[in-house]
């Protein structure tokens, strides 16, 4: 019987209790815990019902009554009035998890759901999955729990790397060498008439991808020698106030950005001691 190896337990907000059983997912509806459940009772969702025959470890309820499942390959979601799962699985260079501790999951307060990867955080934003690591500053792996406090911060605790906390999460966008930049000592920054953000660091001077929010020298500097940021400083720029001390170079998330990198997740661990004065 199914119920003879369970895997995970979660009571939904509708009464009925799911169990990761044996390679499937299990329902009972109405659940009550003074009574034993008769055979009849339990609803059992499988290869059938869009359940792949996998150990379920993890089951976690959003604010849309979504009901997540996963499992350490595959993720699968149930919408409220639908009779079978669909699939919602990481992308293939993200499976399967093979870290250790409890798989877990949290849901932001714009109602995105994130979960733990191997070298990071994965999240489910609108209709795909947004993947963070060491390339946004998130150097820890191992994650085993996410919790989001009152505030909208989420926290994280790890095996053997203690708890930390992703400050500026929603908030503040950053861009370290992680994400172009050729050095972190950052100099002016500043938006020309066709909307083009430019930065220079110490090395080179490099355009914003407004598509993929990194950092790359256009084509015609590419081929072209170094030379100091500082002697293709234009008035704008000078008059912007920007530091050459600042490590890295941040500003607020415009609403409509497709994904969010973590400013200060790792903040006492930043290139510079105290934030970047564009980090507000």
């Amino acid at each position: 019987m199914e119920l003879a190896r369970v895997h995970s337990v979660f009571l939904s907000s509708d009464g009925s209790l799911w169990l990761g059983c044996g390679d499937s997912i299990c329902r009972i509806r109405q659940f009550r815990a003074t009574s034993r459940p008769r055979p009849q009772d339990v609803e059992v969702f499988a290869a059938s019902r869009g359940v792949p025959a996998e150990g379920w470890g993890l089951l976690f309820e959003d604010s849309r009554h979504t009901l997540w499942a996963r499992s350490s390959n595959s993720i699968r979601v149930l919408t409220p009035g639908d009779a079978s799962f669909h699939d919602r699985s990481l992308p293939d260079h993200l499976t399967p998890y093979n870290g250790s501790g409890l798989l877990t999951m949290a849901e932001d307060p714009q109602g995105d759901v994130l979960t733990q990867t191997d070298h990071g955080i994965a999240r489910w934003h609108i209709d795909r999955w947004q993947h963070f690591d060491r390339s946004n500053g998130i150097i820890v792996k191992d994650i085993s729990t996410i919790l989001f406090d009152s505030n909208g911060h989420p926290w994280f605790s790890t095996r053997g790397h203690g708890m930390y906390r992703w400050l500026g999460y929603g908030l503040v966008e950053n861009w370290t060498s992680a994400q172009g930049l050729e050095d972190d000592v950052a100099w002016p920054v500043f938006r020309d008439s066709r909307h083009r953000l430019w930065l220079s660091d110490q090395l080179q001077v490099s355009l914003m991808d407004e598509a993929t929010h990194r950092i790359a020298p256009p084509p015609v500097f590419s081929a072209a020698p170094s030379h100091t940021p500082s002697a293709l400083q234009s008035p704008a720029m000078a008059r912007s106030g920007f530091s050459a001390s600042a490590a890295r170079f941040c500003a607020p998330i415009p609403k409509h950005a497709a994904s969010r990198s973590a400013c200060g997740f790792l903040h006492s661990r930043a290139t510079s001691p105290t934030p970047p004065a564009a980090c507000g």
